[in-house]
């Protein structure tokens, strides 16, 4: 049986009052004929989903002088002959282009026509980024309407196409790329993935932002820290490290885990949810000042200090010391790279000077990074550990 794509919207029937059973069942024969013939005459011209090739994601590369390397990922429909065991899910597509549009559009020498509006993900090597800044290569993407705005963005080290040829012939590398970005609530160390709409909005806002990094580890496809974008440009790499301490910098902390010092020895802190979150500013004596607050309950997921007593009060409010502590450094040393070494407010902290002092804003929002690298920031965390599993003494 074909299964067709099939455009066609029908109106509402509004079915006539009957007077008896047969008027209703006779009357209900009608529509369900008239309904048929309208489905058949609707899909008539529609294509089958065989002849058509369901785009799931790009990669961009460039060339020596600039130009355009484009993979692209397409789905393999499973119907049809052949070993399902054997059948790759995927294939890639390769073209080159003066522009974008050039290269999409010679994808058509290869294969049926393509559908744009299923795809994931979008995938810039830093190469291309270097030659050409980031609102150059997205200008395609987002003039398409068939392109989808949710698509994730992503930079890598690597090729582009290398990174959409990394895995098994079964499963799709876009596919791994976007359910591994949406793993935040297992791990501090994503960042929250960052769509190609709200790309092309920062662009025109301040202009500094990170975009997660795809690498090559082990033959697997893996996430490595953030590129720090600056008008369209790369000016450096955060590692999965400095991507946690940013996380909790800003407040978007939705799981993961908290290594820590304890009377000497490693214990690990696991995060259950932010309970608060509380950003303000003000201008002192012309001066940006930032006081951030948090609040987060957890458990004790790990402990191996051997005299662990987790049901004594002063016990546990040690270890909430402990790691509020450890919290606090981390933040501190992600403020100084911040404004030390990127100089530029990457964080978004701007969101809330931009809403808290629009006046401020205004004036300085084309010298935002120069603002944001003399702002004084003033951090503070509370931890509350509401559980340490089923181990809680053992002396």
């Amino acid at each position: 049986m074909d299964f067709s794509i099939c455009s066609t919207s029908y109106s509402h029937h509004k079915f006539p009052a009957c007077s008896n059973k047969k008027e209703s069942e006779s009357e209900m024969k009608k529509i369900l004929i008239l309904f048929v013939l309208l489905f058949l005459v609707g899909c008539g011209d529609s294509q089958n989903l065989e002849d058509v090739s369901l785009l799931v994601g790009s990669g961009i590369d460039a060339g020596k002088k600039g130009e355009v390397h484009l993979t692209q990922q397409i789905i393999i429909p499973s119907g049809g002959g052949g070993s399902e065991a054997t059948r790759p899910s995927y294939k890639n597509y390769y073209t080159k282009g003066d522009t974008i549009q050039e290269s999409i559009r010679d994808i058509a020498l290869k294969t049926s026509p393509v559908m744009s509006n299923h795809q994931r993900v979008l995938i810039f090597s830093k190469n291309a980024l270097d030659k050409h800044p980031l609102d150059v290569w997205i200008n395609e993407y987002i003039r398409d309407d068939n392109t989808r705005r949710s698509a994730l963005v992503f930079v890598t080290r690597e090729s582009a196409k290398k990174i959409l040829s990394t895995g098994s012939k079964e499963d799709i590398p876009s596919n791994k790329i976007f359910e591994i970005a949406n793993n935040k609530r297992s791990s501090n160390k994503i960042l929250e993935p960052i769509t190609l709409g709200q790309v092309s909005a920062k662009l025109q806002s301040d202009g500094s932002f990170a975009v997660q990094d795809l690498k090559i580890k082990d033959g697997e496809l893996s996430l490595d820290g953030v590129e720090v974008i600056d008008d369209g440009k790369p000016i450096g790499h955060m590692t999965p490290k400095d991507v946690s301490h940013l996380n909790w910098l800003i407040g978007d902390v939705q799981g993961g885990v908290v290594p820590a010092t304890y009377k000497g020895e490693p214990i690990s802190f696991e995060i259950f949810h932010m309970v608060r979150k509380e950003i303000k500013t003000k201008i002192k004596n012309g001066k940006l000042h930032f006081d951030i607050s948090l609040e987060c309950k957890g458990r004790i997921a790990e402990n191996w200090y051997r005299k662990e007593n987790s049901f004594k009060k002063r016990d546990l409010e040690e270890m909430e010391r402990a790691i509020e502590k450890q919290v606090k450094k981390d933040v501190e040393d992600i403020i100084h790279k911040l404004q030390t070494k990127y100089k530029t407010g990457v964080a978004g902290l701007y969101q809330y000077v931009q809403i808290q002092h629009p006046k401020y804003w205004k004036k300085h929002s084309k010298e935002w990074g120069k603002e944001f690298s003399e702002a004084e920031i003033n951090y503070d965390v509370n931890i509350e550990v509401i559980d340490f599993g089923t181990k809680g003494s053992t002396s």
